[in-house]
C-alpha cells in the first residue's frame, strides 16, 4: 500500500484509520511517501504499521510514488491517495482480482456515492467523478492511483510513473497508456470503492481541472495521437464541451447581434440532453435543488476542459514547433 503525501495532513489520518482499524483485509505494508509536507502530515503519519519515507525536496506524486513502490516489498502494488478512505471491503475485491486470476495485471475502482464534503463544489465534484467511473465499461483505458492496484512485476517492467513529462499531474493517466500500449490490460471494478475526503472550493476545481487534468491530459493525448472515448473523454462529454463553448459564444455575440440569443435555447437543450442522466442521479443523491445548482457548475467543467484542451494544443503546437526549429540544418 502506497500513499503519496503532500499537506495532507487533513484527511491522512481518516485514510490510514480506514486501512487499519475498519479494513476486512488488512494490508502487508503500508508505506506514506511524504512529498516534503510543510503541515503535520509526518506527525499523522507517524504511527504504528505505517512506513514513513520523507523526501527532502517537493518533487511531485509521480516522484513519491516511485519512492514507495521501490520500498515495497509485495507482488502487488495498491495505490491511495492521502485524501481517500477505502471501504472495509475494497483491498478484499482487489486482492481476489489477482488470486483468482494470474492475467491480471491492473485493477482500479471508484469514489463512493457519499463524499465527505457536503458544500455544493464538493459534492458536484466527487459526485461527478462516481458517476464517471461507475458509467465506464470495465476495460479502462488508463490507470487511477486514487484507489488502483498494478502487480510490481509489470509496474518495474514499464519503468513505473514517467517522472520526467508527467511528475506533477496524469502521471497514472499516461502509466495507464503504456500499460496498454504493452499489452496488459486494465480492469475497472466499480465496486472497489473509497471515499473521497477532499472539500472542493469552486476556485480549486478551476485550478485542478485545468492545470492538472485538462492541459496535461490535451499534451498526453497529443503525444500519444490517440483520444479513448471513456471515462472523461466520451462523446457525451465531447458534445458537451462544445454546446458550453456554444453557449458563451452566443451569450458575447449577442452584444453586438441580438440574434445570436436564438441560438441559446437548443445549445443548451442539448447540453441538458446529454446530461440528462448525471441531473437524474444527483437529484436522487441530493434532491431537486442541489441538481439545479449543479447545471452551471457542470457548464463552468466542460468550459474549463475545453479551455485546458485548446492551451494544451497550443503549448504542445508550440513544443514540436521549436524541436523543429532545433534540428533545422543550418545554411551552408
Amino acid at each position: 500500500m502506497i500513499i503519496p503525501c503532500f499537506n495532507a495532513a487533513e484527511t491522512l489520518g481518516a485514510c490510514l484509520d480506514a486501512l487499519l482499524e475498519r479494513s476486512q483485509v488488512l494490508p502487508n505494508e503500508i508505506i506514506v511517501v511524504d512529498d516534503a509536507s510543510q503541515d503535520r502530515s509526518v506527525a499523522v503519519a507517524s504511527r504504528s504499521g505505517v512506513e514513513l519515507v520523507t523526501a527532502e525536496v517537493n518533487a511531485g506524486p509521480g516522484v513519491t510514488r516511485n519512492l514507495g513502490a521501490a520500498r515495497a516489498g509485495g507482488e502487488v502494488l495498491v495505490f491511495v491517495d492521502a485524501d481517500v478512505a477505502v471501504a472495509p471491503d475494497a483491498l478484499g475485491r482487489l486482492a481476489c482480482h489477482f488470486a483468482e486470476d494470474p492475467g491480471c495485471t491492473a485493477v482500479i475502482g471508484s469514489y463512493d456515492k457519499e463524499p465527505e464534503a457536503r458544500n455544493p463544489v464538493s459534492e458536484y465534484r466527487n459526485l461527478l467523478h462516481h458517476y464517471v467511473h461507475q458509467q465506464a465499461p470495465e476495460q479502462a483505458s488508463h490507470f487511477w492511483t486514487g484507489l488502483g492496484a498494478v502487480r510490481k512485476s509489470t509496474f518495474d517492467a514499464i519503468g513505473g510513473f514517467d517522472v520526467a513529462e508527467f511528475g506533477r499531474a496524469m502521471e497514472d493517466i499516461e502509466l495507464g497508456y503504456r500499460l496498454r500500449d504493452a499489452g496488459y490490460p486494465i480492469r475497472l471494478d466499480r465496486t472497489v470503492q473509497g471515499k473521497h475526503l477532499r472539500r472542493w472550493s469552486f476556485g480549486s476545481m478551476a485550478r485542478t481541472d485545468l492545470f492538472l487534468r485538462a492541459i496535461p491530459w490535451t499534451r498526453l493525448i497529443l503525444t500519444h495521437e490517440e483520444m479513448p472515448s471513456d471515462f472523461s473523454l466520451g462523446w457525451g462529454q465531447r458534445v458537451s464541451v462544445a454546446m458550453a463553448w456554444l453557449l458563451l459564444s452566443a451569450l458575447l455575440a449577442a452584444l453586438v447581434w441580438p440574434q445570436a440569443l436564438l441560438v441559446m435555447p437548443p445549445a443548451l437543450g442539448l447540453f441538458i440532453g446529454v446530461n440528462l442522466d448525471f441531473f437524474r442521479f444527483l437529484r436522487t443523491r441530493r434532491g431537486w435543488a442541489r441538481a439545479l445548482a449543479a447545471v452551471p457548475l457542470h457548464w463552468f467543467y466542460h468550459f474549463n476542459s475545453g479551455l485546458g484542451f485548446i492551451l494544451g494544443a497550443i503549448g504542445c503546437g508550440w513544443q514540436r514547433l521549436k524541436a523543429r526549429l532545433r534540428v533545422r540544418p543550418s545554411p551552408r
